[in-house]
């Protein structure tokens, strides 16, 4: 790229915190904020007792919200925490875009091969069969609605066009960050923001956690911990003016590698894509590796076969989902969040990140950080 272009500006809503400050700083001191969800519960299969589900839920903006609301809802918490710490921003610069990351709206259709109830199996096949391509426009509705949810209050947004929209599970932040590099280093835009937005709480997301066997409970222990947040980067050339903190992150690239088998398919794990990404940005210097495990025995299989195929060296290894939970499509742009707070308070593992994801189809990514010098 002609320009380096630099993280200038965040806004994050978590479970640990309605801003990124506090939910760095509490996840940088190893805490976790759980709540037991009473309107789902678990069966232990060793003493029949029946007990909530715990997860990782945004404090206040979320409670009695379900679908496209609670979405909406969390997008908007992560765009006014942007506002607060970036109030100079002008959001009617016509070189601005928005570059979306939001959840499959028909993710709940999928997974089928992995549900042990058969009738729930024989309910759920017919309806990931009949998913086509063709849906791309109702999902345009989707994230639309979404966004016309969050941006309801900031009456200034509204003018900052929707450049790109990602579906592609975990990996959705890296698709939106590559398009975005393209269109800076293009001049398309001067100013890009990618909002993420992702949730696992809603009851109809947690019946299919469960039934798919994804669910972290007593019968199922290498289950995932279901979490939500929303965050927002603004992205900017190095010749830009900056706001009122001067930006220590500098996105050096999108790293995509496509994997064989996905994680429906309940083939045999190999572990290539991850491998070859490994290889392609851990070059034996320092690194401070950010990656999406999530409790869940296939995403740690994977992991460990890339290690080995990869043999890489001298790196630190950070998951964030250990007091985020499980952030989905959000996971990535949590994890970039995290070395934005690490190397302003001086604490980072290395200079270098590379922030790796996975999603349930066959992408793979790795987004590369640099401090700035």
């Amino acid at each position: 790229m002609t320009d380096a272009v630099r993280l200038t500006g965040l806004g994050m809503v978590s479970s640990l915190g309605l801003d990124v400050r506090t939910g760095c700083a509490a996840a940088r001191a190893g805490l976790s904020r759980t709540v037991e969800l009473d309107c789902f519960t678990n069966w232990s299969p060793v003493d029949g007792a029946i007990t909530p589900v715990v997860a990782h839920q945004i404090p206040q903006i979320t409670a009695g919200f379900e679908g496209p609301t609670r979405l909406g809802r969390i997008l908007a918490g992560a765009i006014a925490d942007f506002n607060a710490r970036n109030r100079h921003f002008d959001w009617t610069n016509e070189k601005s875009g928005w570059y979306i990351a939001l959840p499959d709206p028909h993710r709940d259709q999928r997974g089928w091969r992995r549900m042990v109830d058969q009738e729930a199996r024989d309910e759920r096949e017919p309806l990931e069969k009949t998913l086509q391509s063709s849906a791309e426009i109702q999902d345009t509705q989707y994230a639309s609605r979404i966004f016309r949810l969050a941006t309801s209050t900031f009456r200034p947004a509204k003018s900052v066009p929707v450049r790109w929209l990602s579906h592609d599970g975990n990996c959705a932040v890296a698709n939106c960050l590559r398009q975005a590099l393209f269109d800076l280093d293009n001049r398309v835009v001067d100013t890009a923001l990618i909002a993420a937005a992702d949730s696992w709480l809603d009851e109809g997301t947690l019946t299919w956690l469960h039934q798919t066997g994804r669910l972290k409970s007593p019968e199922i222990p290498t289950g995932l911990a279901p979490g939500e947040a929303g965050v927002v980067l603004c992205l900017q050339s190095s010749n830009r003016s900056y706001g009122e903190e001067q930006p220590v992150v500098q996105i050096e690239g999108v790293h995509t590698q496509e994997e064989e088998q996905t994680f429906y398919s309940a083939s045999p794990i190999t572990g290539n894509a991850l491998g070859d990404l490994l290889k392609s940005t851990v070059d034996g210097s320092a690194a401070w590796l950010l990656v999406d495990l999530n409790g869940e025995e296939y995403r740690s299989m994977e992991w460990g076969y890339a290690l080995v195929r990869a043999q890489a060296e001298n790196y630190f290894a950070t998951f964030p989902a250990t007091e985020f939970g499980d952030t989905g499509v959000a996971s990535a742009a949590v994890a970039i969040a995290t070395v934005d707070h690490a190397l302003r308070r001086r604490c980072a593992s290395a200079k270098r990140a590379v922030v790796f994801s996975g999603s349930e189809e066959r992408t793979r990514t790795a987004v590369v950080l640099q401090a700035v010098a």
